[in-house]
């Protein structure tokens, strides 16, 4: 499951919004997380064990160029979506 953390605009706690966020990104929690669940951590200098090689995820590169491109009519197709599911 996709995953993130934000701070939300106008915080009221902002300096303890910050510290989590530098929590949830640092090397030392991306290891722990990834040695706890066999998760793939987000940040690069994390230590990832037991996971496959990621010439084996079949991962495929962003089109940034498309996604520019047909970014209006990208935008359209989700606000139709949501909107057909929050009904």
């Amino acid at each position: 499951m996709a995953g993130g953390a934000a701070i939300v605009k106008n915080a009221p706690n902002l300096p303890a919004a910050q510290a989590m966020m530098d929590l949830l990104s640092s090397a030392e929690f991306q290891d722990a997380r990834a040695q706890a669940s066999a998760g793939r951590g987000s940040n690069t200098g994390c230590d990832l064990q037991g996971l496959p090689d990621e010439s084996e995820l079949g991962i495929v590169d962003l089109d940034f160029d498309y996604l520019s491109a047909h970014k209006d009519e990208l935008i359209s197709k989700f606000t139709e979506m949501y909107a057909d599911l929050s009904e």
